[in-house]
């Protein structure tokens, strides 16, 4: 994976964006390539982690003319069966690079070249005979890529720090963004006129007047035709499909390792990975030893013991998780209720030292049916309470704005579908998957460390095949002895080459340990909590009422630490903490990058 910037406008010169290429250099540090038009309109740059062809597959790249030029975040699986076809047609290649077959993709088929594309990529492709710009993005959104306007044209960039660096847009917050991530509906940016390109889209950027132009190459296909054939003709193409998403994933020129919890999903992805590995993959696991009920260190012991992995296992304190908390924020440019994501941050870290790619198997309890909610009847949207958090001149604006206005799932039809569990599983795909699990557990947690992250699970050859999946066999109404109700035809089709303990072991979602605020436990906590939510940082920061959050303090101090209503306003408090820590770094730019 690599980092990406492009800019649009009149007069540009190549070093605008040298500073926004080294707010990516954790995106990429091998390499760095900077594209800049003879018309002098579209400026181009890429910082490289070097995952295939390491020795020459530096972009940006160029065709052969010189009329096509691609900066590419992101890896193109199979690309070596399309080069092989491309080149009987005439094409020519100067690279080993997945990245160079996208432009004979385009040379060959035009706008149709989507349809070719396998992976997980977020790329912007200038066409010089058309005068436009192409900002692509992958059918899930598991590679970032975000834009945004300024006086003479757009900006577009990996992550958002990024934008910022170029002096071309201003860091300002948008409150209802930042009060419908505080009410759990998931945004994809809490900054004032950053806009993330939606999954399966491509953004057309006329370069004559720099009018935007976004359509969709792929929807989800939540309306398949079921299969036809018996359960177990199901779970044999399943396994298929499944073997054959984990394969093409191990394609890779560095080490690759395995991020292994004590669960069915990345046991499967770790067990299919050591039909095809050479040699035992490294596999690497988070322990929570403040909370026992919560870590599942033994059971990922088992799986990795099971299958002869190399296993590491990384300890997650709640002092060693705060302490790097300021740190995952500055990679994740998202507030947050809870520490999940600092304890990814905190297992790529030590991942990284070994491996250049992890596999890991986010994304299958979406379509299988892993979570209770697809079984538990739908709830309203969050109530507005959340809106008395904040200053009193924001309020009025809040009372007009839905919960959920700018969220991921716009300019993408919904489901015409009423039946509920379609409904709940678009919902899932296009929110908490994509602005939680691929973000901030997934790609910034990841790739703070120079780690790529693959997700075998989001294949969308094996989506396709999951939709069409009856309901009745993902969920077990009436499991029999040793048997699991949740992810049933999973389960089974895996059966044989997982322990026989997983495939017994009911779902159990990441977590890392809750967070108690109450000073004294230990002095990070005092730290953060003396500084971030204190009177003069409130004030500062001029999103919530320092009223209403010292009145919250006040009450939390007076409560046991057991009690339900403690614990719910500790994760408010925390996410106070955490939009406070954002303004530092990003708006009022008092913090330096994280390294």
């Amino acid at each position: 994976m690599c980092g990406i910037v492009g800019v649009t406008g009149a007069g540009l010169q190549g070093s605008m964006i040298d500073d926004a290429l080294q707010q990516l250099q954790h995106r990429g540090p091998d390499g760095r390539g900077v594209y800049l038009n003879p018309e002098q309109t579209l400026l181009l740059g890429h910082t490289r982690l070097a995952i295939i062809d390491p020795a020459t597959g530096q972009q940006p790249l160029c065709s052969d003319s010189g009329d096509i030029v691609i900066a590419c975040n992101g890896e193109l699986y199979g690309f070596e069966a399309i080069r092989e076809s491309l080149q009987a047609q005439g094409h020519h290649f100067h690279t080993r690079s997945d990245s160079e077959v996208i432009l004979a993709l385009y040379r060959e088929h035009g706008l149709s070249f989507f349809e070719h594309l396998r992976g997980e990529f977020a790329f912007l492709l200038y066409d010089r005979r058309e005068q436009c710009l192409l900002a692509v993005r992958d059918r899930l959104g598991i590679k970032p890529l975000f834009y945004a306007r300024h006086h003479n044209g757009l900006v577009f960039a990996s992550e958002a720090k990024a934008l910022f660096a170029t002096g071309l847009v201003q860091a300002q917050f948008n409150i209802a963004d930042i009060r419908d991530m505080q009410a759990a509906a998931w945004v994809d940016s809490v900054f004032d006129g950053v806009l993330a390109v939606p999954p399966a889209h491509y953004l057309r950027v006329d370069l004559a007047d720099h009018s935007v132009t976004c359509l969709p190459y792929w929807s989800l296909p939540l309306e398949a035709s079921p299969f036809e054939g018996s359960e177990a003709a199901a779970r044999e193409q399943l396994f298929a499909l499944l073997d054959d998403s984990v394969r093409l994933r191990l394609r890779a020129d560095v080490p690759v390792g395995i991020a292994l919890s004590g669960g069915l999903d990345s046991a499967t992805v770790a067990a299919l990975a050591c039909r095809h590995a050479p040699q035992p993959l490294p596999a690497f696991s988070i322990a929570f030893p403040d909370t026992p009920q919560m870590d599942e260190c033994r059971a990922a012991q088992e799986t990795a013991a099971w299958l002869g992995m190399q296993h590491h296992v990384i300890r997650g304190d709640e002092a060693g998780l705060l302490a790097r908390l300021e740190t995952a924020l500055w990679h994740s440019e998202l507030p947050t209720q809870s520490l999940n994501g600092v304890g990814k941050l905190l297992l790529a870290e030590v991942a990284a030292t070994q491996v250049k790619v992890l596999l890991s198997g986010e994304g299958s309890d979406e379509l299988f049916l892993g979570y209770p909610y697809f079984r538990t009847p739908s709830r309203q949207r969050p109530p507005y309470w959340h809106r008395w958090l904040f200053r009193r001149e924001h309020r009025s604006r809040l009372v007009m704005t839905a919960v959920g206005h700018r969220s991921c799932t716009a300019l993408e039809a919904r489901p015409a579908n009423p039946d509920p569990l379609l409904q709940k599983q678009y919902f899932s795909i296009r929110g908490r998957l994509l602005s939680y699990i691929l973000t901030l557990i997934g790609d910034r947690s990841e790739m703070a460390h120079s780690l790529e992250g693959r997700v075998p699970m989001l294949d969308h050859h094996l989506l396709a095949f999951a939709f069409r999946i009856p309901p009745q066999w993902k969920y077990r109404e009436h499991p029999g002895p040793g048997q699991c109700a949740d992810k049933a035809i999973l389960r089974d089709t895996v059966r044989d080459i997982i322990p026989p303990a997983v495939y017994q072991r009911p779902k159990r979602g990441y977590r890392a340990p809750p967070l108690v605020l109450r000073k004294g436990r230990h002095a990070t906590l005092d730290r953060l909590m003396d500084d971030y939510l204190s009177a003069a940082c409130v004030q500062e920061a001029g999103v919530y009422s320092p009223i209403t959050i010292r009145l919250l303090r006040c009450l939390r101090a007076c409560l046991p630490d057991r009690l339900r209503l403690a614990r719910r306003i500790d994760r408010q408090l925390f996410y106070v903490m955490t939009v406070h820590i954002l303004h530092r770094q990003f708006i009022a730019g008092r913090t330096a990058p994280a390294p």
